[in-house]
């Protein structure tokens, strides 16, 4: 069992984490930069699997994922209820079983540090929260 209060901060620290690690997905420019970066570190490791170059039809749909990663983190941030919380650790779930299933079918190992975060968010966001400390929590964290 959790505090309401503790799990609120675990909803807006997962929501601190989307926005810093999907906010270059953003622009085609900021992807770039970033695809480089990933394609550097998988080389650099010697990490098993393939790190493909993205034609633009990619990018397209890299930079669609990274808006709406970022516009979620933004309302888990302004606002990290309960509901918010839970719903997330269901998409993280579906993502980290997507994340594992590209890596299964030859994607580039990278993508499970992804995963790890993927699951340990879900996992947080899932536990049980402590019944009567919701109240509270509302009225603290709104001061």
């Amino acid at each position: 069992m959790i505090l309401a209060t503790h799990y609120r901060r675990i909803v807006l620290v997962s929501g601190w984490y989307d926005l810093i690690v999907t906010i270059g997905f953003v622009t085609p420019w900021t992807f770039a930069a970033i695809f480089g970066v990933m394609q550097w570190a998988a080389q650099t490791w010697g990490l098993a699997g393939d790190l493909p170059a993205f034609g633009p039809m990619h990018v397209m749909m890299a930079n669609m994922v990274g808006a709406v990663s970022v516009l979620w983190a933004v309302v888990r941030i302004r606002d990290p209820q309960t509901l918010f919380g839970r719903y997330d650790a269901v998409a993280r779930l579906l993502i980290a079983s997507l994340q594992i299933y590209a890596v299964m079918h030859g994607a580039s190992t990278l993508i499970l540090g992804f995963a790890v975060f993927e699951i340990l968010f879900c996992i947080l966001q899932s536990l049980p929260i402590q019944k009567g400390s919701e109240q509270g929590s509302e009225r603290q964290l709104a001061q």
